[in-house]
């Protein structure tokens, strides 16, 4: 928490959150290197190095591809090839922030009515295909599908644990980090 006037603040390494005493709408934010915050009740210009949430009263800002809510963001990608709706992706963060699974979570959405609807009762082959074109955009290779395929057939993986397989790669993550780092509200 920076205070009141300009000031330089610094996270260093892991998860660092900026709180704000205002709601969002109260400031300017700049996001990028650095981040800079704007107006709010504390007033100046603050710069955020290496903060990867800014909270506000009403909520909050994260823009980094490592947080719960670019792993959400990913899977909303790997399992319906879109990019969240505001209220899923509030509902589904806010469930990994209070000790939800990151597996949970990636079966909710395999588990889901949107997901059903979309794709209907698809084959290990087809999930996994679908997988191949939702996350890397492209047709699967063969040992990439076969391993994949035997792994659920033999019930070594559940279907969450492979769409995580392949949203918590770092190609999906690397591939997906400009969507997040502009920010995404929570």
């Amino acid at each position: 928490h920076g205070g009141p006037g300009s000031d330089y603040i610094d996270g260093g390494g892991g998860l660092n959150t900026a709180a704000y005493d205002g709601s969002y709408r109260q400031y300017a934010v700049t996001i990028g290197s650095p981040t800079t915050a704007v107006g709010g009740p504390e007033g100046g210009t603050d710069v955020l190095v290496d903060i990867q949430r800014i909270q506000f009263v009403d909520g909050y800002l994260a823009y980094s591809p490592t947080d719960t809510a670019g792993q959400v963001y990913r899977l909303y990608e790997a399992t319906l090839a879109r990019a969240p709706d505001q209220a899923g992706l509030t509902n589904w963060t806010n469930q990994l922030n209070a000790g939800a699974s990151l597996q949970g979570v990636a079966g909710g959405f395999v588990g889901s009515q949107e997901f059903q609807n979309v794709y209907g009762n698809l084959s290990n082959t087809d999930f996994v295909t679908l997988l191949y074109n939702n996350v890397l955009h492209r047709q699967p290779d063969q040992a990439g599908e076969t391993n994949c395929v035997n792994m659920l057939n033999s019930g070594q993986d559940t279907r969450a644990q492979v769409v995580l397989g392949f949203s918590e790669s770092r190609e999906d993550i690397n591939d997906l980090a400009p969507s997040v780092q502009k920010g995404l509200w929570i």
